[in-house]
């Protein structure tokens, strides 16, 4: 949450005109994305900082 490129994204975000609101909850809980198959993990992407995102459409090619 503390490294530069975090702040770098919060800057973007704030001259798109996007500020954070009341904050609710673990506010140091980052948020994980699975791909589950047959009761498997197939693909995950744990989240670095708030504004990491995944490259959604390099997903099919990545669980191959």
């Amino acid at each position: 949450m503390l490294t530069p490129i975090a702040w770098v994204r919060v800057a973007q975000t704030a001259l798109k005109g996007n500020f954070v609101g009341k904050f609710v909850g673990d506010i140091w809980m980052m948020p994980g994305i699975f791909l589950i198959k047959n009761e498997n993990i197939i693909w995950q992407h744990d989240f670095q900082h708030a504004g990491d995102h995944p490259d959604f459409a390099k997903i099919p090619q990545q669980i191959k």
